[in-house]
Formats: C-alpha cells, sequence, structure tokens
C-alpha cells in the first residue's frame, strides 16, 4: 500500500508541475464601449415636410397670426399666406426626438413680440395655448423629457390687445432641444 501511495503522491506532484510548466500568460486591457449620444429633432408644421434642427437654426416655413382688428383672442397661427392653419387637432409644430437621448424642448423668439400681442403655448391642446406660457426671449420650456423615438404636438395662440396696423411686424421663432438632465 504505501507503494501505492507514493505512486499516487509521485503523480499528483507531476501534474502539479506541468501545470505551472504550462500555466497560460496573459495581459488585461480594459476595454470601453461607447455609444454616442445624439442631440436630434425634427419640427413640422402642418402640411409641411419635416425640418431637421441644426447647430445654425435651420428654417421651417413661416408662419403668422392674423388679428383682423387689434383685439382678438386666442388667435390661431397659419402657414403664411396660407389657409393651412393650427386646429384643435393639429398643433402648430410637432416635434420628433430623431436621437438617442430624451431631450427638454423650448420655444423663444429672437426679439420680443409687440407688447399688445402675448403668444401663449402648450404641449396639451389647441384651448390650454390661449392661457399657456407666454413666449417671449427667453427659452421657455415646452416639452419637458421628449424620449428618444417620440413626438409630440405644441400649438400656440396669440392674443391681441389694442393693436394697430404700425404693431405689424416679424420676429423670428426658434424651437431648440437640449439632453433632458
Amino acid at each position: 500500500m504505501d507503494q501505492w501511495k507514493r505512486t499516487l503522491l509521485t503523480a499528483t506532484v507531476l501534474i502539479a508541475l506541468a501545470s505551472v510548466v504550462y500555466a497560460v500568460k496573459y495581459t488585461t486591457t480594459l476595454t470601453y464601449f461607447n455609444i454616442a449620444t445624439v442631440e436630434s429633432f425634427t419640427v413640422t408644421l402642418p402640411g409641411q415636410g419635416a425640418v431637421t434642427a441644426t447647430t445654425g437654426g435651420a428654417s421651417t416655413t413661416n408662419i403668422e397670426f392674423n388679428s383682423t382688428d387689434g383685439t382678438d383672442n386666442c388667435v390661431d397661427p397659419c402657414i403664411a399666406s396660407s389657409v393651412t392653419c393650427q386646429e384643435a387637432g393639429t398643433a402648430i409644430f410637432v416635434i420628433s426626438n430623431t436621437g438617442t437621448v430624451a431631450l427638454d424642448m423650448s420655444a423663444n423668439f429672437s426679439a420680443s413680440p409687440p407688447s399688445c400681442v402675448k403668444v401663449g403655448g402648450s404641449n396639451t391642446s389647441r384651448a390650454a395655448a390661449c392661457t399657456g406660457a407666454i413666449i417671449d426671449t427667453t427659452p421657455v420650456t415646452i416639452i419637458a423629457d421628449l424620449g428618444p423615438g417620440l413626438t409630440a404636438n405644441y400649438w400656440e395662440a396669440a392674443n391681441f390687445t389694442a393693436c394697430t396696423s404700425g404693431d405689424t411686424t416679424s420676429k423670428l421663432q426658434s424651437v431648440g432641444g437640449v439632453q433632458s438632465s
């Protein structure tokens, strides 16, 4: 039996030595798999094609608010020189997140509209736009946390109070999007 134990012990030692002699050598490298974050969205006006936002500001078709007598409430915007207007079921802006991250969308004018005009907005309905958040030169959040692949409607309405033809003007309006925090 002692011979058998010695043989077994010798075999065990030889196997252990063989595994040391043939041990695999290696290095390690930490590898990152990065997926780019893309902030991208489109804006579509009624009856128009989608316009992709750019850093320099891509232009959509012009819109206009027309007051019949200088004192009108809840005036819908229309495509300039057209009969295509915002309606209860058709928002002036349809915003689609075409990127890979959630976006907070905002709107503002480059310069204030005439003091007799207040433009409100809402992402819930046309009726809510009449009394919605006032759009002026400071960006106002119009849609928070718009997820990738999602689309949202945004309605606007203008309230005119004692405006005259001298108040006729145009202002550049921007719709912007930044990654949600």
